[in-house]
């Protein structure tokens, strides 16, 4: 099983950001999502469990499935480029443009 994390933006962030506020969640979003740079482990939130340990297989089962195979804990959205996958020995992976960085997850 690899568990999946996620920096997720409530419509909270999303008002104050366009009211031109400077919001530490969505700048940590925007590096991980369109950077790959993985911002820390305070922002992300763990939103599901994915039936495998094979990291490619994550994210087939992430965009396109199969349901059964994803235990969901909170809302999520399909794995992209930001997003963090953890595998049962505690290892870790940010999702980057092409492929996967590893990262430290300890912190």
């Amino acid at each position: 099983m690899i568990k999946l994390y996620q920096i997720r933006i409530t419509k909270e962030i999303a008002r104050r950001v366009n009211l031109g506020e400077t919001v530490a969640e969505y700048t940590a979003h925007c590096d991980a999502s369109m950077l790959g740079k993985f911002p820390g482990r305070g922002f992300y939130g763990h939103v599901a469990d994915l039936a495998t340990d094979d990291l490619d297989m994550a994210f087939q089962i992430g965009n396109i499935g199969p349901e059964a195979s994803i235990t969901r804990h909170a809302p999520m959205h399909s794995v992209s480029v930001g997003d963090v996958l953890v595998r049962e020995d505690g290892s870790a992976v940010i999702v980057a443009s092409f492929g996967f960085n590893a990262i430290n997850w300890s912190n």
